[in-house]
């Protein structure tokens, strides 16, 4: 079994180091510049290395996969680093600019693992997506509206991070919204343009770890239309500013029927032919998913998990490239210049 080393002890903890153990992958390392931080989910998940440097832990040798889950601006310098070292990744996108990620593309490591955390398309759910729209069940696709909506951002006692700042890679758009983007790249095909993009705060300023007022420069709301190349019709709205506390919906709409997948993880399809919505049976096992673990992200996680192990015994390859979130870098980056200024 491979070991991996996880750089973050945001989402690695919340979901991702869960549901690669679940897959099969061994927790072996993990990194923050507080020791007492990461050594508390060290002990929480059995994980045997505790790092404060992060250029440490990718030098052990018993470490055979880095998972990057940093500030955005992080990124890059990352990955130039565990390329020293030979060593396959896990990167979370995006990046700081267009032009970041094709200086990546351009060094990057044919050899070795070089994945990039779209994880929603590893899911049993949206491989279904796919395969019905493939099999022409409701007809050619005319549109989409993918929305994730909560209440994260409404409290004001949360304190000022590097999320809230434009500058260091921050914004709702770049931080969830790009999951979205990549996966409607993979269910429908190339964007040709952006029709409409908006965006908002929740408050102008908020208090930062210092005790000091830190300005709010990144969205916390965040809407966006497009028209991609084959004629589809998309949009796409990400908000932490809602008055609802956690709700997910998918809906894509066809000639003949529709897909649709809701809060409850549920994916239902319609054909007009044969009235109304029906719901798919997915077949995996839902009992690995319960409370917070129940969500479409830990889930693709899981299910990526189980695909790298495959690749590491038979070498099959079917994994989220640069290539590909300099795509989605793209829009994110088109979208953005129309991001207000917080005034």
């Amino acid at each position: 079994m491979k070991r991996i080393g996880f750089i973050g002890t945001g989402w690695t903890d919340i979901g991702q180091i869960k549901s690669f153990k679940k897959s099969g992958l061994i927790p072996q390392a993990i990194f923050s510049r507080s020791l007492q931080k990461a050594q508390k989910i060290a002990d929480k998940y059995g994980i045997l290395e505790v790092y404060t440097d992060w250029k440490d832990l990718i030098k052990s040798e018993k470490v055979d996969l880095i998972s990057i889950v940093v500030p955005t601006w992080l990124h890059s310098d990352i990955i130039e680093y565990v390329r020293e070292f030979d060593k396959h990744f896990i990167c979370e996108a995006p990046f700081m600019s267009v032009a970041e990620a094709v200086d990546l593309i351009d060094n990057k490591k044919e050899s070795n693992l070089e994945i990039i955390d779209y994880e929603l398309r590893f899911t049993p759910h949206f491989r279904k997506v796919k395969e019905i729209i493939a099999s022409n069940y409701i007809g050619k696709i005319i549109s989409f509206d993918f929305k994730y909506e909560n209440n994260f951002a409404l409290d004001n006692d949360v304190l000022w991070d590097w999320s809230n700042d434009a500058s260091l890679g921050g914004g709702y758009l770049r931080l969830v919204g790009g999951h979205f983007i990549d996966l409607a790249h993979w269910l429908f095909g190339e964007v040709g343009k952006i029709i409409h993009s908006e965006f908002d705060f929740s408050y102008k300023e908020r208090i930062g770890k210092q005790g000091n007022r830190e300005k709010i420069t990144a969205d916390d709301y965040a809407l966006i239309k497009m028209q991609y190349t084959n004629e589809i019709r998309g949009k796409i709205l990400v908000s932490q500013m809602s008055d609802k506390e956690n709700d997910l919906h998918f809906l894509i709409e066809g000639t003949n029927g529709k897909i649709k997948i809701n809060s409850l993880n549920e994916l239902y399809i319609k054909n007009e032919k044969h009235g109304s919505f029906r719901k798919i049976d997915l077949a995996y096992d839902q009992s690995l998913f319960t409370g917070f673990d129940d969500n479409l992200f830990s889930i693709g996680t899981y299910f990526l998990g189980k695909d790298i192990i495959k690749y590491f015994k038979n070498g099959d390859y079917n994994f989220p490239t640069l290539e590909d979130a300099l795509k989605n870098q793209k829009i994110i980056d088109e979208a953005y210049k129309t991001l207000p200024k917080n005034d």
